[in-house]
């Protein structure tokens, strides 16, 4: 179990750290995760200009079916929808080394306790990079 939470803990540092080099404000959820359970914050907040993006972190070893429990998946909805920012799941997948960025919407329930990503959603997701883009774009015509 501590290694899955130390990678988790490494992949919201990675993200907290590409977002800051394209220009965005980061704030990482100190306790976000299994110490956090009862608060209601998201792993990561990224702004910028206005925008604001709301994460849930998730890393695989390779691409597949994610299953998120349904606290996690209202936490970081609920947070988004307080600040009006936009809500996403941020899967770091380690064989290809890259992050796929996942709007919250493309969730499908599966039980009353969980949430699934398809691996096909995954794999035709935005990239980190193709979301930062998208997101400087449309600041500029605002």
């Amino acid at each position: 179990m501590r290694n899955i939470a130390r990678r988790g803990f490494q992949v919201e540092r990675y993200l907290a750290r590409k977002f800051n080099k394209y220009g965005f404000a980061v704030i990482r959820g100190p306790a976000s995760g299994r110490r956090g359970k009862h608060l209601k914050y998201p792993d990561l907040v990224a702004l910028y200009s206005k925008r604001i993006l709301v994460f849930e972190v998730k890393s695989i070893s390779q691409l597949k079916d994610v299953y998120i429990p349904r606290e996690e998946v209202e936490k970081i909805s609920s947070f988004a929808k307080i600040a009006k920012g936009e809500a996403y799941i941020a899967v770091k997948i380690y064989r290809e080394q890259t992050v796929r960025i996942i709007p919250i919407d493309k969730l499908e329930e599966t039980s009353l306790y969980k949430y699934r990503l398809k691996k096909e959603d995954i794999e035709n997701a935005m990239t980190l990079e193709e979301l930062v883009m998208k997101v400087k774009a449309e600041t500029k015509r605002e």
